[in-house]
This record gives C-alpha cells, sequence and structure tokens, in this order.
C-alpha cells in the first residue's frame, strides 16, 4: 500500500526578521497569518533548549 501524502499541517521557519518574513509570505504565497504567539518587542527566544527544538 502506498503511503500518500494528504496534506500539510503546518510549516514551522526560523527567520531574523519577522514582520520582513510575514511581508514575504503574504505577497508571494497569498499567505494569511492565523496567529501569533509572540508580541513585537518580545525578546527572542534563544538558549540550548531554542537551539535543541
Amino acid at each position: 500500500m502506498a503511503n500518500i501524502t494528504r496534506g500539510i499541517d503546518h510549516v514551522g521557519v526560523t527567520v531574523p526578521d519577522i514582520e520582513e518574513a510575514t511581508d514575504f509570505f503574504k505577497k508571494a504565497l497569498g499567505a494569511k497569518v492565523a496567529y501569533d504567539n509572540k508580541k513585537l518587542g518580545d525578546e527572542p527566544l534563544q538558549g540550548k533548549d531554542t537551539e535543541k527544538h
């Protein structure tokens, strides 16, 4: 029996500038922001645990 992909749930992308990346994905792919888990001005996630994930 063949393994057939039926869809994509989500894709995570780490970027240095979230505003620039959001603008790019909106223009290039017609993407929409579904939700934000960080606010502008929040400290970036960093450290061993973040790099591990």
